[in-house]
């Protein structure tokens, strides 16, 4: 995170605004959204952080997809108990 702040000239609010919809690897670009101003801006993201964010997108899809795997066992789960409650 320091390394984008300070290669890339952004705000700690900026920062912590990012989504991976807002990056453009391919481009090498960032949108960062309601920026000083209310205003968005492009900036241009350094070369070497491309690996470090192509590779955290990559470990978040993956804990994405265990959480949703596991929420709905629970979800199926928790159904299953409130049905049977409501039968006692």
């Amino acid at each position: 995170m320091f390394a984008l702040l300070y290669g890339s000239g952004l705000r700690i609010s900026e920062c912590l605004r990012i989504r991976a919809q807002d990056l453009n690897l391919e481009q090498g670009s960032l949108v960062v959204r309601c920026s000083k101003g209310n205003k968005d801006r492009t900036i241009i993201l350094s070369r070497k952080l491309e690996g470090s964010i192509s590779k955290q997108i990559e470990t978040v899809k993956l804990l994405q997809q265990q959480d949703n795997s596991s929420s709905s066992s629970w979800l199926s789960t928790s159904k299953n108990t409130q049905k049977s409650s409501s039968i006692s």
